[in-house]
């Protein structure tokens, strides 16, 4: 859930099961937005997906050009992504970003006292048969132009028997705050640890 620059706020949502329905693996796309401060809500268009992707956990940043830019989780080897020109009452069609990962989220958000754009995410692009498919390792990235190209990529957890993933991003002045899922998968415990880790922001631009 964001607020955007015209205070209204927006959130994402995948549909999994509906009462009448089985649970599916492929979740629908969704956004709810508000523009009353959350006392009454109205549903945007469903994402569409022509390539039949498998869509999952949606996140959203708010571009500076007034898009808002979703980033998706999948099963294809990369997040995927879907633009919205409109607030998030409509949706461009879900497509494959170039950002390998594996069925694992991401999160964004804009670092505020320089306009970048900061990733968390699992860095694995599957080559290494030891950790192929796994949420390790978690990376972080900096983006200049809006998500086009991204750079200054560090490791930050790199236990090939971690499991880290939905990270909240809280800047904190010249610091960051990242709070994560933190298992191990050798204690089954993947969900069940949260790791707090401050970094200075001037530490992820060296």
């Amino acid at each position: 859930m964001i607020q955007l620059k015209n205070g209204r706020i927006l959130l994402t949502v995948h549909l999994y099961k509906t009462p009448e329905g089985s649970l599916l693996s492929k979740g629908s796309l969704w956004s709810y937005y508000s523009d009353d401060n959350g006392r009454t809500w109205k549903s945007g268009v469903e994402v569409a997906n022509p390539d039949k992707y498998l869509t999952q956990e949606p996140g959203v940043v708010e571009l500076k050009n007034g898009d808002i830019q979703m980033y998706i989780r999948s099963d294809i080897g990369f997040l995927c992504a879907s633009i919205s020109k409109d607030q998030g009452v409509t949706w461009g069609p879900v497509v494959k970003s170039d950002i390998k990962s594996p069925v694992a989220p991401a999160s964004v958000k804009r670092i505020p006292s320089t306009g970048d754009l900061l990733m968390v995410w699992n860095n694995n692009d599957g080559d290494d048969p030891a950790i192929k498919g796994k949420r390790t390792p978690l990376t972080i990235a900096i983006s200049k132009d809006e998500g086009k190209i991204w750079g200054y990529i560090k490791n930050i957890e790199i236990n090939p028997d971690g499991w880290y993933c939905y990270t909240a991003i809280c800047f904190c002045g010249k610091d960051v705050l990242l709070g994560y899922c933190a298992g191990d998968r050798t204690k089954g415990n993947g969900l069940s640890v949260t790791q707090i880790a401050k970094m200075s922001i001037r530490s992820i631009y060296r």
